[in-house]
């Protein structure tokens, strides 16, 4: 895939399959297009999982509407086409 969007969540980062996907996307991140978004996650849990978070633009549902996300990313998708 081209772009990679996911949302990480209590139940995403503890999961089997949902880590094994984030594994395949992660070389997206690199390029800047794995977009991700944080779901109920406090900045220790998203340490835990994956440190090198902090080193990327991701969005929180606590802090941006639904809306303010999906325009971002139809931005920066629509930007690169």
């Amino acid at each position: 895939c081209e772009y990679g969007i996911v949302v990480l969540s209590q139940d995403y980062i503890v999961s089997f399959w949902p880590n094994k996907e984030y594994d395949s996307l992660y070389p997206l991140m690199e390029n800047g297009k794995l977009i991700p978004i944080i779901h109920g996650l406090n900045k220790e849990e998203l340490d835990k999982f994956d440190k090198s978070l902090h080193n990327i633009i991701y969005r929180e549902t606590d802090e941006y509407s639904i809306e303010e996300i999906t325009d971002e990313i139809y931005q920066k998708i629509k930007c690169d086409l």
